[in-house]
């Protein structure tokens, strides 16, 4: 009786660091509008990339705009906005410390083309 007791007691212990490690993660998240309108634009493609990460990833502003990348430990961060038919954007150097939320809206310009050539506004 006393080492299946043993064995659960260890398995707590062992098991509450990677809990509390678990929890201790930030958030980058935030809403794409078109900057003429301020209209909210769905489906903007956004990347988040750092070195805490093993690769880049991917978000998708939802129906009103808006994005969020969970579990992210400390570091600094670069996200891209892409859309067609608007300009591509870029945020850098964001810090991001664990347990503390990080907003970045951002208001996208859209492109205007003339006979194949590209006319930013």
């Amino acid at each position: 009786m006393k080492i299946p007791a043993l064995l659960l007691l260890a398995a707590m212990l062992f098991c509450s660091p990677l809990v509390k490690a678990q929890e201790r993660t930030g958030s980058i998240s935030g809403n794409v509008a078109d900057a003429g309108t301020k209209a909210a634009l769905k489906e903007v493609v956004i990347t988040l990339y750092s070195p805490a990460l093993s690769g880049p990833r991917l978000a998708v502003t939802d129906s009103v705009g808006n994005y969020k990348f969970l579990g992210l430990v400390g570091g600094i961060y670069r996200l891209t906005f892409e859309m067609e038919g608007y300009e591509k954007a870029e945020r850098e150097n964001i810090p991001l410390t664990e347990d503390v939320p990080v907003m970045i809206n951002l208001d996208m310009r859209k492109v205007v083309g003339i006979a194949g050539v590209k006319i930013n506004r």
